[in-house]
């Protein structure tokens, strides 16, 4: 039978799950309270900061709908997924750990690092992460002999066939015990694409999002830990809010308000290594208005940044929603939204309207605040084709117009297949949003590199695309793209990537490193340095006196927590970059 939460809260607290001989998953303690082994980051290295991080489980999101409505869109294993997911959405929802459960292991960890318990503290990491893996494989092996589906026979004579079926079936049957055994050979293959998932990628799916949002968090931060240029100091998490666009309203079964409560935790145990964006979705924000919801998108993310550390808003636009412009798109075409996963009684003919008047709310709070926000702009992971195209720099440049002084991060920079022909034209479009005139449109305008996943595979290739783009935009000043361009990853999208996703920031290291000695780069300033952190920090408003900076300081008093090294870092370094 599938495991409850009791089943799973006992199977935590029973777990034994010690580290493989020579494999101390955490090297090093935390940054945190426990300041005893600073070696923990690399004091002497130039700041680093990863802009493009996600560490949601299962719980967070409408697995169901996901996997379905836009990861199994345009892929030749559609009907398998739609068979799945059910299946997974149930096991994720009923045996992934909720925030409760998680404050729950936070506080112990809390004890562990204002004791500078680094042995127990890391013990509890390796429990809880094997214990999580146990459950979701107990889970699946067990949903799978109780579907019919999936019975022998019905795998060779079934409608979806039996190469379909005994895939999905082999998957889960062959899973290791162990879930480090488990991540050697998921690293061994590339099971994800953009737009292609099989049978491999949606149980790689679901099995990452049962851990532990903080497991997850220190599985990063070690991973990106090692490397002798550079570690990563702040880690910038976001959230997503699916719930309208493609679940039909349905709550997930972690409220946004306690995701928001857990990040806040997590940023105070790891001493301010890692802060989050809250998510904003303006279909619930209209929602709301229209009583159909409970929850405000947007007080929410005030409280947020008011008591839980979260330093921006993350925007997902393929969802269904364009920057600003939205009234124009349902009077082009009043069946806009006329799709089947959408509510109805959402569609009315003012909708796009309030669409509108939902983000003018957001982007006028966050002029006012400082605040940023960062928006997914790659043509992807929407549920229709029409909808992923309002993440495209034209609709962006509406809102920039009309929002002057909105902070805005563009995620992926437009694509992420950056050394193809296509996102060099999408890369520019976006660059040309961004402007050094005080007051103009774009003028805090930045994007990152995540999910740029041709650097372990192509580094040479990724770094002669990215030196075209630099030296085309090398005469706009403060704007020039050496100024605006932050490193990013989308871990844990890359964990289900391909083999070693951990050599991610290495391979930018050498590709950075080599486009500093470029002569023709070298009136562009210390572009690694920017590249990796100072761009980020003039962003996000980190600088001494700027409101985040000012935002944070108060956070880490209230909660007993120490100046980040970053933050020691960046008063260090150069003046502002931009």
């Amino acid at each position: 039978m599938l495991l409850n939460r009791r089943q799973f809260s006992k199977l935590i607290g029973a777990a034994s799950a010690p580290l493989l001989p020579g494999c101390s998953f955490l090297r090093r303690p935390l940054d945190g309270r426990c300041f005893a082994d600073p070696s923990v980051s690399n004091p002497a290295a130039p700041l680093a900061i990863d802009m493009h991080v996600h560490v949601f489980n299962a719980t967070d999101i409408p697995v169901k709908a996901f996997l379905e409505n836009v990861m199994a869109k345009d892929s030749k294993y559609k009907r398998a997924v739609e068979l799945i997911a059910p299946i997974l959405e149930r096991i994720g929802w009923d045996t992934a750990p909720t925030a409760k459960a998680e404050l729950e292991r936070l506080a112990l960890a809390e004890q562990s690092i204002a004791r500078c318990e680094t042995e127990g503290l890391k013990a509890q990491i390796a429990q809880d992460r094997q214990a999580a893996y146990k459950a979701g494989r107990d889970s699946l092996i067990s949903a799978l002999n109780a579907t019919p589906e999936f019975a022998p026979a019905a795998r060779r004579n079934g409608k979806l066939g039996y190469s379909v079926r005994n895939a999905i079936a082999s998957e889960i049957e062959d899973l290791p015990e162990d879930v480090l055994d488990y991540r050697k050979r998921l690293g061994r293959r590339q099971i994800y694409a953009q737009r292609e998932i099989g049978a491999q990628g949606a149980i790689a799916f679901i099995l990452q999002c049962f851990q532990y949002r903080y497991v997850n968090v220190f599985d990063y931060l070690d991973g990106y830990s090692g490397n002798a240029e550079r570690s990563i100091d702040l880690m910038v998490c976001h959230m997503v809010d699916y719930d309208w666009p493609i679940a039909m309203g349905r709550q997930t079964a972690t409220s946004f308000r306690d995701q928001n409560e857990v990040m806040g935790r997590i940023s105070a145990l790891t001493g301010g290594r890692v802060h989050s964006f809250a998510a904003f979705d303006p279909f619930k924000e209209v929602a709301f208005a229209k009583g159909l919801s409970r929850t405000s998108p947007l007080e929410l993310l005030k409280e947020a940044v008011a008591r839980h550390g979260c330093v921006g808003a993350k925007l997902y636009p393929p969802m269904g929603f364009a920057p600003y412009g939205n009234a124009k798109l349902q009077a082009d075409n009043p069946k806009f939204w006329a799709q089947k996963w959408f509510r109805a009684d959402l569609d009315t003919p003012d909708l796009g309207k309030r669409l509108d008047e939902a983000l003018a709310k957001l982007y006028g709070w966050c002029v006012e605040q400082g605040v940023p926000v960062m928006a997914h702009t790659n043509v992807s992971l929407g549920p229709a084709g029409q909808f992923e195209e309002l993440a495209t720099a034209p609709y962006w440049g509406k809102a920039l117009e009309k929002f002057k002084g909105l902070r805005v991060s563009f995620g992926h920079f437009g694509d992420t297949d950056i050394v193809g022909d296509r996102w060099f034209r999408r890369a520019e479009a976006y660059a040309n949003l961004m402007h050094q005139e005080a007051g103009a449109p774009g003028e805090f305008a930045y994007a990152d590199s995540a999910y740029f996943a041709e650097s372990l595979s192509a580094p040479n290739n990724v770094r002669e695309r990215l030196r075209e783009l630099l030296l085309s935009t090398k005469t706009k000043g403060k704007a020039a793209l050496a100024k605006r361009l932050m490193y990013g990853t989308d871990w844990e999208m890359l964990t289900i990537l391909s083999d070693p996703y951990f050599e991610y920031l290495s391979k930018f290291v050498e590709i950075f490193d080599e486009l500093a000695a470029d002569p023709a780069l070298s009136d562009q300033g210390k572009i690694a340095n920017q590249f990796f952190g100072l761009n980020a920090a003039t962003l996000l408003g980190l600088h001494r006196n700027e409101k985040t900076r000012l935002r944070l300081e108060s956070f880490y008093a209230r909660k007993g927590v120490r100046l980040p090294l970053w933050m020691h870092k960046l008063d260090q370094a150069e003046p502002k970059s931009a």
